[in-house]
């Protein structure tokens, strides 16, 4: 307990029954000034994704941003929460990630600043958080 400065969690806690568990375990391991680094698949964008069948043993509770935040907060400040890789056909996705009409708007604003925003706006398939234990 207490002997790590950062902890990194790449595509782990969607797979996890006990999130809140996991996330205290996470917690108990770091120095009191320890930082938590994780990425988790966005709930927002799955449920609008094709994405084939997976085996019923497979665990899968994904997150939307609110409710990492909120499992998040209960151990960490939050320092930065974002999403990466703006994907998605269905719903406001199917909108947000048309091609024509990411083509009419890089007439006026640039590609990279489109996905800019759709990745803060939490349209990014992937969530990104950097926090701190409090």
């Amino acid at each position: 307990n207490a002997y790590y400065d950062i902890a990194i969690s790449p595509e782990v806690i969607a797979h996890i029954p006990n999130q809140k568990a996991y996330l205290d375990r996470v917690a108990n391991l770091l120095k009191p000034t320890g930082y938590l680094i994780l990425t988790t698949p966005n709930k927002f964008v799955m449920k609008r994704s094709d994405w084939p069948p997976q085996p019923a043993e497979h665990i899968e509770q994904w997150l939307s941003m609110a409710q990492l935040k909120r499992l998040l907060r209960l151990r960490f400040r939050i320092l930065y929460i974002s999403t990466t890789n703006p994907l998605g056909h269905r719903g406001i996705l199917r909108l947000l990630n048309s091609y024509k009409i990411i083509t009419l708007l890089g007439k006026f604003i640039a590609r990279k600043n489109l996905e800019s925003l759709k990745e803060k706006a939490g349209y990014g398939y992937t969530i990104v958080v950097l926090a701190r234990l409090t």
